[in-house]
């Protein structure tokens, strides 16, 4: 083959591939699934041509591809923002024990407890009678009428007082009995008297500072060596059972 044959024959290739090229990029703009059977139809490719064809490679790999970067940063904002933010409820002094407050003492199987004035919603005489329901806790003893609502009447020392401490109490029979009523007025605890009011410190109290077991104990009044009743407490157990009462 002569010299000036060869340049017609690497003029012609040139050419062919210009125009598969082109007809290629079209197939790719109008149809973006086409590309795969374009390949497959064309004419097995010389090392030329086959070394043109890996020029739209670099066109492919160079698409972004920004959602996979943009999740790996999601996870991070959620976690840290309520570890901060929220605060356990449970956790040390109360709001009420923040500053000098009173609270009731009252008489539950034997032990004085005490419990601020300040979650109280009042103290009723023991009524002529209850009005028990079925297929209820032992500790919950029925409903009494109080200004136009069924409150609940709980008995108290089933559920905070151990029962060991409860077997050996022997009831007075002149003890008066009352009902203290917390959570503005929803729940009524039997008690076996009340006694009387008292200021404390915050200082007067040897605070809990970890409530995940027992909500209802915020601590030990010192000088008087009783518990004091967090009544918050004691409705998130009325509400939620009987797993955080004594044994």
């Amino acid at each position: 083959m002569s010299r000036r044959d060869s340049r017609r024959t690497l003029s012609a290739e040139k050419d062919a591939l210009g125009v598969y090229l082109e007809s290629l990029l079209q197939v790719r703009g109008e149809e973006e699934a086409a590309p795969a059977p374009a390949l497959e139809n064309a004419p097995e490719p010389t090392q030329g041509m086959a070394e043109a064809r890996q020029t739209p490679a670099p066109e492919a790999e160079a698409a972004p591809a920004p959602a996979p970067a943009m999740e790996a940063e999601t996870p991070n904002l959620p976690a840290v923002i309520p570890s901060e933010t929220e605060s356990d409820p449970w956790e040390g002094m109360p709001e009420w024990g923040e500053q000098p407050f009173q609270a009731l003492l009252f008489n539950l199987s034997g032990l004085t407890m005490a419990i601020p004035l300040a979650e109280l919603s009042g103290v009723l005489e023991w009524p002529e009678s209850i009005t028990a329901l079925p297929n209820h806790s032992p500790w919950y003893l029925g409903l009494v009428h109080h200004l136009g609502q069924n409150v609940p009447v709980i008995e108290l020392a089933q559920l905070v007082v151990p029962e060991r401490i409860r077997e050996r109490y022997q009831p007075d029979e002149c003890q008066q009995r009352r009902i203290i009523l917390i959570d503005d007025g929803r729940y009524g605890l039997a008690c076996d008297g009340v006694d009387e009011v008292i200021t404390l410190e915050p200082d007067n109290v040897r605070w809990r500072t970890s409530r995940t077991k027992r909500k209802w104990l915020a601590g030990t009044v010192i000088e008087r060596k009783c518990a004091l009743l967090d009544a918050c407490g004691l409705a998130h157990l009325l509400v939620h059972g009987q797993e955080e009462a004594a044994g």
